[in-house]
């Protein structure tokens, strides 16, 4: 049982992480598209 929780908190974990490391890599997309657009 034990077990079971410590693989739900990793898979959380790693869930969190892939989102975060998504949000934070369409954030400089937009930021390098606004810099080529010449757009401040």
């Amino acid at each position: 049982m034990k077990t079971r929780i410590a693989l739900l908190l990793v898979g959380l974990l790693l869930a969190a992480g892939f989102a975060g490391l998504g949000r934070w890599q369409l954030g400089r997309a937009l930021e390098k598209e606004q810099m080529l657009r010449g757009v401040d």
